[in-house]
């Protein structure tokens, strides 16, 4: 089931949920007031180019960065597909505000129309927007004011708002990609990848920018951060979820350090062997055989 924007706020929380349901528990240390912006309860998807998800329930809630790590290929992209309302499960619910920003993996041909101007590509994002509009017409001007703002804040060399985006070097278009995506991000931001292919200094720049945007208080959006770079994991996320072959293994937080989500990425259980193996024999009746 798709669903957006479900009115009434009583939105499903994951809790006392474990590697053996997909589910991802609530952490002590986030205070129970903040909202619930977005939730996936027990999603299956499929996915014809790699892992797609399987039984995978998590609730994210205004103000905090959800991590998930995992190796390519373990169904990441489908949950960022679905995170960001660009396919529905195939079972399963998802509760979705009505805007989501999406900073995708792939910026050419996801991220970015390459022949449009930056002014134009910030349009995609923010033509609902009352402010960059008037009337039933889009604010041109307001546009090209919040692209140059953009430009400025993101350090988008070479890039003034007239100029195609297809011109701008990879780190560039990265960057115009995540401060359009800032923009749209209201309720929810899912960043896949976000400093992938950007230097040292952009990288510091971008991240920053995340955890400022996570701390915005009341307007403050969720956030997912999906990535396979643990520093990046560790250093923003206030919960972490590891992505196995499409399941969500909550990570608690005294095992947030690399090496215990290292082995957690290559499928290994925290009570040692695989973790499927390990679900399996969980999932068995007293007396059955797991198989």
């Amino acid at each position: 089931m798709f669903i957006r924007d479900r009115p009434g706020g009583g939105l499903w929380e994951a809790a006392e949920a474990g590697p053996s349901d997909g589910g991802l528990e609530e952490e002590r240390h986030h205070a129970p007031e903040r909202i619930v912006v977005a939730e996936l309860k027990d999603v299956a998807a499929v996915s014809a180019g790699g892992a797609g998800l399987r039984g995978v329930s998590l609730a994210v809630r205004r103000g905090e960065i959800l991590g998930i790590a995992g190796v390519g290929g373990n169904g990441q992209r489908t949950l960022a597909a679905v995170l960001a309302g660009l396919r529905a499960p195939d079972a399963g619910e998802a509760v979705l505000p009505d805007e989501v920003g999406w900073i995708p993996q792939e910026r050419d041909g996801e991220g970015l129309v390459n022949d449009f101007t930056i002014a134009e590509n910030v349009a995609l994002a923010v033509h609902a927007k009352g402010a960059y509009r008037k009337g039933v017409w889009l604010d041109w001007g307001a546009v090209e004011e919040a692209a140059a703002a953009l430009v400025g804040e993101m350090d988008v060399r070479s890039g003034a708002p007239e100029v195609a985006a297809g011109t701008l070097s990879g780190g560039n278009q990265q960057k115009m990609v995540a401060g359009r995506e800032f923009l749209r991000s209201a309720e929810l931001l899912v960043a896949e990848s976000p400093t992938r292919g950007l230097d040292v200094k952009a990288t510091v720049a971008v991240r920053e920018r995340i955890r400022t945007l996570a701390t915005d208080g009341d307007r403050a959006p969720g956030i997912v951060l999906i990535s396979a770079d643990l520093d990046e994991i560790l250093e923003l996320s206030d919960r972490i979820a590891v992505m196995v072959r499409g399941r969500l293994i909550p990570v608690p937080p005294e095992d947030h350090d690399p090496a215990a989500i290292g082995e957690l990425m290559l499928g290994v259980s925290s009570r040692g062997g695989d973790i499927d193996r390990a679900d399996a024999r969980d999932r068995a009746r007293p007396g059955e055989p797991a198989g």
